[in-house]
């Protein structure tokens, strides 16, 4: 903050700090967001009108569309919490479309073989409740039961029976993944 003398005397001028925000994340917004809210906390933006009004001259109209009604009448509290919300559930994939993306999109690459173990580790256990079952139940080898699963994603959920997977055939199947 820098002091500017006037002719009615001693005033103080605000130096503000611009926040330059990339292109929307349509892929990742929940990442886009994070990114932006790094660029707030280096500007010093903490109120919740600015974030607010920043996320809003910062994305595209195609975007802004998804949240019109929060943006046209903003909530009294929490407008950027609501906004974010708002834009980041219009965004983000389901979580059988990022099991499906997982499945097609994992290959080694220039991982090592342990990374991609882990990797898919941390798959099995991310799998939505109504695919888990499979796991529970089945003998089928690990390139069968990814295809079940995908089967699964591409069904709609209300066609999905719940149940509770068994433990044990659970602990035999990450037995089988830990393997090298």
């Amino acid at each position: 903050m820098a002091t500017a003398t006037t002719n009615s005397g001693p005033s103080m001028e605000v130096s503000r700090v611009a926040v330059k925000a990339p292109a929307f994340w349509r892929s990742d917004p929940l990442m886009w967001f994070k990114q932006m809210e790094s660029q707030f906390i280096m500007a010093g933006i903490t109120q919740d009108s600015t974030k607010f009004h920043t996320i809003v001259a910062s994305i595209e109209s195609s975007i802004l569309e998804n949240a019109s009604k929060i943006i046209v009448d903003p909530p009294a509290e929490n407008m950027y919490d609501t906004l974010k919300g708002k834009l980041i559930s219009s965004f983000s994939d389901s979580e059988e479309k990022r099991l499906k993306k997982l499945l097609t999109n994992i290959e080694l690459g220039d991982k090592k073989p342990s990374e991609l173990l882990s990797k898919m580790w941390s798959w099995i256990h991310r799998l939505p409740s109504q695919m888990k079952p499979i796991f529970s139940v089945s003998e089928d080898s690990l390139d069968k039961l990814s295809t079940m699963t995908d089967k699964i994603a591409d069904s709609s959920e209300s066609d999905v029976c719940s149940f509770s997977p068994s433990s044990t055939r659970l602990e035999e199947i990450e037995k089988k993944v830990k393997k090298p």
